[in-house]
């Protein structure tokens, strides 16, 4: 269940994986596990470089327990 971890990204914490994109309000950042099966970034609507400053390089870290 990916709603045990935390994600963290420059200063802004992400908490846990999202089903869908519109599981959280327009505009809002998420994490999701992507078609090709790897954790993305984003924002519902939007872009995450824009919304949350990110750059290529930019650490992601994972925290917390997986089944």
């Amino acid at each position: 269940r990916g709603d045990k971890i935390r994600i963290r990204v420059k200063t802004r914490f992400l908490e846990g994986l999202q089903p869908c994109y519109e599981a959280v309000p327009r505009g809002s950042p998420l994490a999701i596990v992507g078609s090709r099966g790897l954790l993305e970034i984003a924002v519902n609507g939007g872009s995450a470089r824009t919304r949350l400053g990110l750059k290529l390089g930019d650490a992601v870290i994972v925290v917390g327990s997986f089944p």
